[in-house]
């Protein structure tokens, strides 16, 4: 498929998609019913904006700031060896040149461009130590507001500092924004085919999104820069090419020359020329159609699965309200009324703030999260699974090579396990969530006056294309906790040296096999206790004095409490809601009750008029990703 004709079919459903929704808004309006939950509201908010982020990144001295200047067309983030990348750089679109200093405490403060390097640099670093603060301050990021050339006014890039070099904390800022961006642009350079480190980067990378652009810079340096791209797709396409949103595709750039076509006027023959022999007019249509997919056909999945559980919840309330009405009898609508009232009587004394199924769900929820507390540090001890994998493998060795080898890749190992661990954490409890959302929602149902039910029909035409995503009330899809969930990936991959020193001691040793496997098992248990310590220091990013994972195990349970309240008030205004209309309805005139009748039985067709726009939205969408 073409990027123009994807493009087009792209902004045809995000069109469709966010005009459905003001639909769904209009209705509830109109027919004084429940409105959009919080989540669903933002991820609406978020397709109207059409804007994204996306994470550069790769290894040390790859040429991530040189491709980010060339998309800019002028020199502007520092490139020298001498001031390395050390901080986050976020670039935006502004027409008026911008530079700020942005702190986590959510203050700013301007600097000039010249700046930039003395703030962005290692220098900075070695000077204040890993932390840079500013008159009591920690500097979060540096924000760069610049008129782009040759980048989409949407897009946001966020440049970090160089994996796998001399300066631990540099992995630490580059892990901090992973989760936080909808798209990643991976660069390798041409002079040596993709390594291990970046491999398990990667493999990092993939536990938050499996939206990965690769670009090979340095094409105008290296004579063989063909076989070494041919070599990178076959090395990732080997290790994570099944993780993978698409297939590995390496797309080559010069940065050099694309940053001097920036020199000359748009259209000269000049420029023209050194835009193809940068190869950026290919790649720039593959990265647009690469971020639109993932930006746009991401953010309208997300919307069309708010909405499609919304129509679900409120479809059963406006087909209850027409059928009674339906019914013209006022003794049938007194009847109706007297049930209603019964019901409010039943949900004050079961749903009350004390009452005894708030308390039940509250602990419930609450249980399982100390128990999934207390299963994910044990998989540090002896007894847990990390462990118990390593005296597995070790084993099943059977020569003294092998075992140096296995000690050699440990941290590596470890590393990888330990990403495993905290990806299936969140995932569990994510699923846990909605299991009890969906049980406090059918116990909720008795005492309602209309049966909510789900469509599975329409769900699982979602499902089919979408997968396991958040539908309401699910915290990773809150702003306030993205830098919590940024955090946990803060720990995975801060190399703990003591450690590493005491593997190399081991690997220089002459001793038996047996006696090797067992000093490295006395190191992965040291190592593993170094590894829950960090898991229990304060994290930085933070500026909080509590642990990372304590704080969002009680964020856990707060956030159920608060979204329990939450769907009972909601679930009691639509019953009060529900009485007063119906003790209006009992005592209207003929011609307004007929009204009244008229108006409950246009909603119903409405809604179902939406549902058939949503299923046929759905099936485009599915189609235009076949195609693609």
């Amino acid at each position: 498929m073409e990027t123009k004709d994807f493009l087009v079919g792209a902004n045809d459903i995000r069109a469709r998609t966010l005009q459905l929704a003001e639909e769904y808004r209009l209705m509830s309006e109109e027919q004084n019913i429940r409105s959009f939950e919080e989540d669903v509201a933002d991820s609406i908010d978020g397709l109207k904006k059409n804007a994204f982020t996306v994470l550069v990144v790769g290894e040390a001295k790859r040429g991530k700031s040189s491709f980010i200047n060339a998309l800019l067309g002028d020199d502007v983030l520092p490139t020298d060896d001498a001031v390395a990348t050390a901080q986050a750089f976020e670039i935006r679109h502004n027409d008026v040149e911008m530079y700020d200093l942005r702190f986590t405490d959510g203050t700013s403060r301007s600097i000039a461009r010249q700046e930039l390097a003395q703030y962005g640099s290692q220098a900075m670093i070695d000077k204040e130590g890993k932390v840079v603060k500013l008159d009591g301050k920690q500097l979060d990021c540096i924000e760069v507001a610049y008129p782009v050339i040759f980048l989409p006014k949407n897009i946001a890039l966020i440049d970090t500092p160089g994996m796998g070099a001399l300066y631990s904390f540099h992995s630490e800022i580059t892990q901090h924004f992973v989760p936080l961006a909808d798209a990643v642009i991976f660069v390798l350079d041409s002079d040596q085919p993709i390594i291990q480190s970046e491999i398990q980067f990667l493999e990092d990378i993939l536990h938050y999104t499996s939206s990965v652009f690769f670009i090979q810079t340095k094409i105008d340096t290296v004579d063989e820069w063909e076989d070494i791209k041919k070599r990178h797709e076959e090395l990732i396409g080997e290790h994570i090419g099944k993780k993978l949103m698409q297939a590995p595709k390496v797309w080559p750039i010069s940065n050099v020359n694309l940053r001097k076509a920036a020199t000359f006027e748009v259209g000269a023959k000049k420029q023209q020329r050194l835009l193809y022999i940068s190869r950026f007019d290919e790649l720039r249509r593959e990265l647009e159609k690469f971020l639109n997919y993932v930006s746009g056909i991401g953010k309208t999945q997300k919307v069309l699965l708010g909405l499609g559980a919304y129509s679900d919840s409120v479809s059963p309330v406006l087909e209850g309200r027409w059928k009674t009405l339906s019914a013209k009898n006022r003794e049938v609508l007194k009847e109706k009324l007297e049930e209603f009232k019964t019901k409010k009587s039943q949900l004050k004394s079961n749903w009350a703030e004390n009452g005894t199924l708030v308390k039940g769900s509250t602990e419930r929820f609450s249980n399982f999260i100390s128990a999934s507390e207390q299963q994910f540090w044990q998989s540090f001890s002896k007894q847990g699974k990390i462990y118990r994998n390593i005296v597995s493998d070790l084993e099943k060795i059977q020569s003294l090579k092998q075992c140096r080898k296995y000690g050699k890749d440990i941290e590596v190992k470890i590393s990888s396990m330990f990403v495993d661990e905290v990806s299936k954490l969140i995932r569990f409890i994510q699923q846990k969530r909605r299991e009890e959302h969906a049980n406090v929602s059918s116990m909720l149902g008795q005492n309602l006056p209309y049966s909510e039910y789900r469509s599975d029909d329409i769900i699982e035409l979602l499902e089919q294309r979408i997968g396991d995503m958040n539908v309401s009330g699910m915290p990773e899809n809150q702003a306030r906790y993205k830098k919590i969930l940024s955090g946990l990936a803060n720990i995975t991959l801060t190399p703990l040296l003591s450690i590493r020193r005491g593997i190399d001691n081991l690997l220089r040793k002459q001793e038996t096999l047996q006696k090797n496997k067992k000093e490295i098992l006395q190191l992965v248990y040291q190592m593993l206790n170094d590894v829950r310590g960090a898991c229990q220091e304060v994290n930085v990013y933070e500026g909080v004095e509590e642990p990372l994972f304590e704080r969002y195990f009680s964020e856990q349970k707060k956030d159920w409490d608060m979204r329990l309240k939450q769907i009972l008030k909601e679930r009691f205004v639509e019953l009060d809601e529900e009485i007063k209309r119906l003790e209006s309805q009992v005592n209207a005139e003929k011609h307004r009750l007929q009204e009244d009748i008229n108006s409950a039985s246009q909603a119903v067709q409405k809604v179902s008029t939406m549902r058939t726009k949503y299923k046929e939205i759905i099936s485009d969408l599915r189609s235009l990703q076949e195609s693609l």
